[in-house]
């Protein structure tokens, strides 16, 4: 994991070292270089290839280049470790083009001396904000690091690049190879699949990060631990809930059939109640559905680090990319189910994968998301829906399951989705206590004093007073995304 900030302006490094003191969970070392009115810093577990097993370069320096990079980047098929010089190699060779050939998850800045170019990724899977401060724009990975310096905070948009001369601009990258699925063979396009989803697994599997899998016991964390199992034999899997919870029950099932090390954590509401200000604290939001799933996402990558995993794979991105939500079976046509889908993985850089990173960085773990490596995700472009949501019944997922029905046990593979803090059994427990807490008039109150925000039910009325604690800014509030289409049926 790592962390960057950057300023363009007239700041002094004491700004970047404030904004770095609050990612000390992104990484125990830090540092900044200055190119006369660029400034760029990084947190990181490693500088120049040395330090803690699996953390990657995360600043680079040569001679008028530099960069920091918060990611997990690919040359070719290959991971690079040397993140942070493979953008300033790139940089010097192809300018602000090299973009279109990076492929990864990233947040990242470069400067020749003259020139500053700061980029995320397509998906947002990486962090990044930004805002302006008399004069200087700053970027960070997050929230309460751009506070230090400026109480304009912006989310920058996925899929962009910024320069000074010409601000934010979208950029596009290069698909892998066409992928040629079968089309009129199902069978033939599931083991197509199963094999594109191994080497996804694979290419985010370093063995000396010591890499978990958060196993919900759900469909998609199952296959990331049934592909990881092709890899390598010796897999630790980590799976949290309330007594009795439907997920902890299917996870210890996945776990014995794949053969893991298999931890489990079950939580009270004592416990909930002792995390939940450091969960929204690090999350940054107080939407009510990625609160409750934040939850058990804190719970369960805690116990991956105390069981001394660096890294954690996630089943993060298949609902968006196969499919998997309940409510889009009711739209009119295909052409709105895939609009819909495509509506829903634009704003994941502020749900699903906000949460995911947030909640391992937390525990100052690196997360990845196989599902959204881009083979996978070229696959999925050119399937018939039909295969995705599948038949009379409107099976979701319905390929992706075909492709691991052999791998995992039947009850598994066929079983319908629910969100994440459903599962743990979360959900009820925080309605309950946010009834026991936050009065209708408090309710009420909280909704006339901020009626630019959706305060929806006095459970996410309790989250943002928490919120507000830490991030009283205006901005902070406002660059939480919320979707109200979805009625939280979203995770």
């Amino acid at each position: 994991m790592s962390g960057i900030a950057v300023s363009y302006g007239s700041s002094d490094e004491a700004d970047l070292r404030r904004m770095l003191a609050k990612l000390e969970h992104r990484g125990e070392m830090s540092g900044i270089v200055r190119k006369q009115d660029i400034a760029l810093g990084y947190r990181s577990n490693c500088l120049n290839g040395a330090a803690s097993p699996g953390d990657v370069e995360t600043f680079s320096s040569n001679g008028e280049t530099s960069a920091v990079c918060d990611g997990y980047l690919f040359h070719g098929a290959l991971f690079d470790h040397d993140n942070s010089s493979l953008v300033a190699r790139l940089y010097e060779k192809k300018g602000m083009d090299f973009l279109e050939e990076l492929e990864g998850t990233f947040a990242l800045a470069v400067t020749d001396g003259e020139s500053l170019l700061v980029a995320r990724d397509p998906f947002g899977i990486k962090p990044l904000y930004y805002g302006q401060e008399n004069g200087t724009t700053y970027f960070a990975s997050e929230i309460k690091e751009l506070a230090e310096v400026t109480e304009d905070i912006n989310i920058f948009p996925p899929g962009h690049y910024y320069t000074p001369r010409h601000g934010f601009q979208p950029y596009e990258q290069e698909t892998a190879a066409d992928p040629d699925p079968m089309t009129e063979e199902p069978e033939k396009a599931a083991r197509q699949l199963n094999e594109i989803m191994v080497r996804a697994v694979e290419r985010r599997f370093l063995e000396e990060e010591r890499p978990g899998i958060l196993l919900s016991g759900g469909l998609d964390s199952s296959i990331v631990a049934a592909a990881a199992r092709h890899i390598s034999p010796d897999l630790g899997t980590f799976a949290v809930g309330l007594q009795g919870s439907p997920d902890l029950q299917a996870a210890q099932l996945v776990a014995q059939h794949v053969g893991t090390r298999h931890h489990e954590h079950v939580y009270t509401e004592e416990e909930i109640m002792q995390v939940l200000a450091e969960v929204i604290y690090y999350l940054e939001s107080f939407d009510a559905p990625l609160v409750q799933s934040a939850i058990a996402n804190y719970f369960a990558s805690r116990l991956a680090a105390e069981a001394g995993c660096h890294a954690v794979l996630c089943g993060e991105g298949a609902d968006e990319l196969f499919g998997g939500y309940h409510y889009i079976k009711e739209l009119e046509s295909d052409e709105a189910v895939e609009s819909e889908l495509q509506k829903i993985i634009s704003i994941g850089h502020a749900m699903g994968f906000q949460r995911v990173d947030r909640m391992n960085n937390a525990h100052s773990l690196e997360s990845h998301v196989p599902f959204m490596d881009q083979e996978v995700m070229d696959f999925a472009a050119v399937l018939p829906l039909a295969w995705k949501i599948h038949g009379k019944e409107q099976v979701e997922k319905w390929i992706l399951r075909r492709a691991f029905t052999r791998e995992l046990p039947e009850s598994v593979v066929w079983r319908r989705k629910a969100q994440f803090s459903h599962g743990t059994g979360c959900n009820e427990m925080m309605e309950q206590l946010a009834a026991r807490r936050i009065s209708d008039a408090d309710f009420a109150r909280a909704r006339e004093q901020n009626p630019g925000l959706l305060i929806r039910t006095r459970e996410e009325c309790l989250y943002f007073r928490i919120f507000q604690e830490f991030f009283p800014q205006e901005a902070a509030a406002d660059s939480v995304v919320q979707w109200s289409s979805l009625e939280g049926d979203n995770q």
